[in-house]
């Protein structure tokens, strides 16, 4: 199910107490060496110059979480990361959210992701959002980024933390899209409805605000924090 642009749906919201988070700037260094103490109930906000990307991030930790199930969402691959991806992760426990211009910007890296995982395990949606989740019975781990998977030698961030009910959130969000999208529709399309993902509510005194979630000026609004 999508909406147009006029009738945008509300955003969903995941808010809680945080500890144990390191906090470093790096200008050298690999990804498994800046990941190197990430451990369980840990969180790691880090800031590079672009000296590695996120398929090394995602590399780096699976080293430590082994075989996982997987959900990336990023606005663009090319022919190397889907292969890099291939190579590190099972094929059959990754899921793929990309913005739906991939079809236009290349679409022979999108036939080329859909020969290597199918439909069913792609989906578009009007997107610039970049995580990824990375979870089995021990780990449930969430990358937050500014990154794609390619290496960009800018000034970029990455949140790691591993926490069970943001993984969960974060995993559901990717199933309201799943089931909101078609499987194999990679057409341009409105914003994806996911409404259905539950919120959490902020422990403080503000218990509701409100948000504009419209298109400027169109007056809509939608109820949030």
């Amino acid at each position: 199910m999508t909406t147009t642009p006029t009738d945008e749906p509300d955003p969903v919201i995941y808010i809680q107490n945080r500890t144990r988070r390191d906090v470093r700037l790096f200008k050298v260094g690999s990804a498994r060496a800046i990941l190197a103490d990430f451990t369980h109930g840990k969180e790691a906000c880090v800031y590079t110059f672009g000296q590695f990307s996120l398929v090394d991030a995602l590399a780096a930790i699976l080293e430590k979480t082994g075989p996982a199930d997987i959900d990336i969402c990023v606005w663009t691959v090319g022919a190397a990361d889907l292969q890099r991806v291939m190579h590190i992760a099972d094929p059959t426990r990754v899921r793929w959210v990309l913005d739906q211009g991939f079809q236009t910007r290349a679409p022979e890296y999108l036939e080329q992701m859909r020969d290597l995982y199918g439909d069913q395990r792609i989906r578009t949606i009007r997107a610039h959002a970049k995580f990824i989740t990375i979870g089995n019975d021990r780990w449930n781990v969430v990358i937050r980024t500014s990154m794609n998977l390619n290496r960009n030698t800018r000034f970029e961030h990455l949140d790691v933390v591993d926490d069970p009910g943001l993984h969960a959130w974060h995993r559901d969000v990717v199933d309201g899209i799943f089931e909101a999208e078609p499987e194999g529709d990679y057409e341009p399309k409105g914003l994806s409805d996911i409404t259905g993902v539950p919120d959490t509510k902020p422990r403080g005194m503000v218990t509701m605000g409100l948000a504009r979630v419209g298109t400027a000026g169109t007056g809509k609004f939608g109820t949030g924090v």
